[in-house]
């Protein structure tokens, strides 16, 4: 790894502590393997600890933003060591349906698979997530990330 990038990884990681508690150490050792991303801290809390798959253990989805497009990412942290940077990125299909997927929200939490579920009161379509999902909310709209059994998924509902 390029010392430089090295030394930014260090400095911020320092100031989020000093900020905050200190983060999980697999949000800490997730964040080190992705130099070119930084957490996003106006986002609060910039890290959300759920379930996505029936394993019983934690994974964790972290606001972080790429600094040199100042582009806004969820980076999944998956209990079993895989990571997913989600939005658009150079080359790769977008994750989500909105506009350029520059698309975190600023009011996000933690769903439990009975809440989604309860959104077939309002929606059509409301998917399966295997367990907790991140639950997304703008001001005339809700989204889902969630875990379908293979694979990391996007659902919008508008009104």
């Amino acid at each position: 790894m390029d010392k430089t990038i090295a030394l930014r990884t260090l400095i911020l990681l320092l100031a989020v502590c000093t900020q905050s508690k200190a983060l999980p150490k697999p949000v800490t050792n997730c964040l080190a393997r992705h130099p070119d991303l930084s957490i996003d801290l106006k986002q609060k809390p910039p890290y959300l600890q759920l379930h996505f798959t029936a394993a019983g253990k934690p994974d964790y989805v972290v606001a972080v933003r790429e600094p040199e497009s100042d582009r806004y990412r969820a980076l999944v942290c998956m209990y079993n060591g895989q990571d997913f940077v989600l939005g658009a990125r150079a080359g790769k299909q977008p994750f989500s349906d909105m506009k350029d997927d520059n698309y975190m929200s600023s009011s996000w939490r933690v769903c439990a698979k009975k809440e989604v579920a309860e959104f077939r009161q309002y929606y059509k379509d409301v998917p399966e997530p295997v367990n907790e999902a991140v639950c997304l909310v703008w001001e005339d709209a809700e989204a889902l990330i969630y875990w379908d059994g293979k694979q990391l998924r996007w659902k919008s509902f508008w009104p």
